[in-house]
């Protein structure tokens, strides 16, 4: 790639980064991602103190990582509707060539959209240390269920099983929305994943 081709590849790429994310944090379901996926963390650990047994911590590593694996797998869900509306914008609105014409290349335009997409919703998915967080504030709850916050705990969960999961999912997403330009037909692909997976974990115990 020259110089020249790489600059305006670059640019192209950035101009899309920008729109899309103008576009992503401007639709109502991104926004009631965010507030679902805090609520649904503070209200488990708030519930949690009926529930936890023995030495257990609410706020301790293994909740923690245990709450990261079943909001990830939850969360997939959203990944879908982030991602597979993004992909497939053009051909609902009609509007493929009047966007190629502007000069994006088909490469910028599906890297750039997938950049902002996956980032948008690795943001609604962080929602959950807040939520963890304030629950385990909240009154009623008894000390000896409450551990020292540490920081690290949140982003290892986070590092290690969210944005991982996140990530696999997406690439699922992106790869039948770029193909079926169709919403329906990556929720279906998520569906089927998570079939087989729940089918996994029951064959393997």
């Amino acid at each position: 790639m020259t110089s020249a081709r790489f600059t305006r590849f670059t640019t192209a790429l950035l101009q899309t980064i920008y729109m899309e994310s103008c576009q992503q944090f401007r639709r109502p379901f991104v926004w009631f991602c965010f507030v679902c996926y805090f609520a649904i963390a503070f209200g488990d650990t708030v519930q949690s103190r009926w529930t936890a047994s023995g030495n257990i911590w609410i706020n301790g590593a293994d909740m923690i990582v245990r709450r990261a694996i079943i909001y990830s797998i939850l969360g997939s869900l959203a990944v879908a509707g982030i991602m597979a509306e993004s992909m497939s914008r053009d051909r609902q609105a009609g509007a493929v060539e009047m966007i190629l014409s502007t000069g994006i290349g088909r490469c910028a335009l599906a890297l750039g959209r997938f950049v902002v997409s996956f980032f948008t919703a690795a943001l609604t998915a962080a929602m959950f240390v807040p939520g963890v967080i304030l629950g385990s504030m909240m009154a009623g709850i008894p000390q000896e269920q409450i551990g020292p916050f540490v920081g690290s705990h949140y982003l290892q969960a986070f590092t290690i099983i969210v944005l991982p999961n996140y990530f696999v999912v997406a690439a699922l997403v992106f790869a039948v929305s770029a193909r079926r330009q169709r919403q329906t037909a990556a929720y279906l692909a998520v569906v089927g994943f998570l079939a087989i997976w729940i089918l996994t974990r029951m064959l393997l115990g």
